[in-house]
């Protein structure tokens, strides 16, 4: 078995394909959650994810390079806004542009407003969402970046 090749970091051209995970598909992102939260200092334990399965207002969505799953996001929707609960991108598809195309997806399947936050102690994250967003209102809530935008119909793509 061959697995897919990881880009080099100075290529800028590598795509995501950005699809929308069914219930019973959530224990793959319960996999790349555990990771995720490790990397970050966090709980490994995430109540919410269930939450993904029965709820209207959330929505769970893998980050594919070919077949290989390269990340994940996890929106919800609260009242009227669209957050971006988790975002993550496996450590050695960084800063290859898969990170940037789930964004633009995300954001054109999702019109509206958004808001989006950085972890507190993750200047790589901040940095990633001031490129990525770069006409998004920024401020400082607990020590976190939190980027407020409204995305119009049609607006990304």
């Amino acid at each position: 078995m061959v697995a897919d090749a990881v880009p080099h970091a100075t290529d800028r051209t590598a795509r995501a394909a950005v699809r929308l995970v069914a219930p019973d598909g959530l224990d793959r992102i319960a996999a790349m959650l555990a990771a995720y939260l490790q990397e970050l200092g966090a709980p490994a334990r995430y109540p919410y994810l269930p939450l993904y399965a029965a709820d209207a207002a959330r929505y769970a969505y893998e980050f594919h390079h070919g077949a290989q799953v390269v990340g994940f996001a996890l929106v919800r929707r609260l009242e009227g806004t669209f957050e971006m609960a988790e975002f993550h991108v496996s450590p050695p598809w960084r800063r290859v542009g898969i990170g940037r195309a789930a964004v633009a997806a995300l954001l054109a399947t999702h019109p509206g407003a958004w808001e989006v936050a950085s972890a507190v102690g993750m200047p790589a994250a901040e940095r990633f969402w001031r490129e990525v967003l770069p006409d998004a209102e920024r401020r400082r809530q607990g020590g976190r970046a939190v980027f407020h935008l409204h995305v119009a119909p049609g607006a990304v793509g």
